[in-house]
């Protein structure tokens, strides 16, 4: 009786086993897929930030540049400017300062767009549009920012 016993406990375990491997196999089955679909969405990413001839830049609320892409390495800067700080690139335009658009951009504005002419070895004028990346209290923590040359006139920035 002990035996049957056993066989029984056995055969339970193996049962209530052979449930749990199938159901982790399934689980691996369902990451993978994830994981697919994540380098997929990853590399459209790539597509269109590395390979934009717009600048795509992440800052923060001083304007020190933490993230930007290829187009932005592009530009032909003169030379003496602070090139950590995007602020300092702007001359003439339409742009009210650092501070100004901090304050916008806390009133609830989900987009700004400014007419600014950057100096680059030929003055060019761009229109940049800043979005305020929040956390989940709703605070400002960085601001994404793009960037387009709308002077036709120049051959510095290929649109």
């Amino acid at each position: 009786k002990q035996a049957e016993e056993l066989e029984e406990s056995i055969k339970t375990r193996v049962f209530v086993y052979e449930k749990i491997n199938k159901e982790l196999r399934n689980q691996v089955q369902e990451s993978k897929k994830q994981v697919l679909k994540l380098n997929e969405e990853l590399n459209l990413y790539q597509g269109i930030v590395e390979k934009s001839n717009d600048i795509i830049l992440r800052i923060n609320k001083e304007g020190y540049i933490l993230f930007h892409n290829p187009a932005f390495e592009q530009l032909n800067f003169i030379s003496g400017i602070e090139k950590n700080n995007l602020f300092c690139y702007f001359g003439e335009g339409d742009f009210p300062g650092p501070e100004q658009l901090q304050d916008k951009l806390e009133k609830g504005f989900q987009k700004i767009n400014y007419k600014i002419q950057v100096q680059l070895k030929a003055k060019t004028w761009f229109i940049f549009s800043f979005t305020p990346i929040k956390n989940k209290k709703g605070l400002i923590m960085e601001i994404q920012v793009s960037g387009r040359n709308i002077d036709f006139t120049s051959n510095q920035y290929p649109i």
